[in-house]
């Protein structure tokens, strides 16, 4: 059984972990589905995408942001396909690479298999990986994975609270 300090903490924590899940329908996607809540979106270089994206308070304005899909992108080789992959490389094996944002986030890249230097055009559907964390373009490989980065990543304070003996103790607000 739970003891009552537990069962704050707990209940405290639902009210913000919830709620960013949630909040503003399609703004928080946190790995995914980035276009449905950011305009504008380009590749201004190999490998770099940028968008207006909107944060999750409303009453400010969508922001110019962008990130590097070298970081979160590259060619494996194995599926003979673009794929979502920590420190990619999408540079190295790919080129002129395009973005097709009719229905979505769509890059396509001439890429080549370093080991048979087979040329191949290549899709990736961005919305699959890529979101926008409060107005932030974040690839998944490189999104916040603790809930430390996600409260700063939402500047969202978690009260926590511990007991030790007969000394409770709650921080944070």
């Amino acid at each position: 059984m739970f003891a009552p300090a537990n069962l704050s903490a707990i209940w405290l924590l639902s009210l913000v972990v919830v709620p960013l899940a949630t909040a503003q329908g399609t703004v928080f996607n946190k790995f995914h589905d980035f276009s449905k809540s950011c305009t504008n979106i380009t590749l201004t270089s190999i490998g770099y995408l940028q968008a207006d994206c909107q944060p999750l308070d409303l009453s400010k304005p969508p922001q110019t942001v962008g990130v590097d899909l070298n970081l979160c992108v590259g060619f494996d080789s194995a599926i003979k396909a673009l794929d979502w992959s920590i420190y990619g490389k999408l540079s190295n094996d790919c080129k002129d690479c395009v973005l097709n944002t009719d229905s979505g986030a769509i890059m396509e890249c001439v890429c080549e298999d370093e080991s048979t230097h087979e040329i191949k055009n290549s899709t990736l559907d961005l919305d699959t990986g890529v979101g926008n964390y409060n107005g932030e373009v974040v690839c998944y490989a490189t999104a916040p994975t603790t809930m430390s980065q996600l409260t700063t990543a939402f500047s969202t304070s978690i009260a926590t609270t511990t007991t030790s003996g007969n000394i409770t103790t709650t921080t944070g607000y």
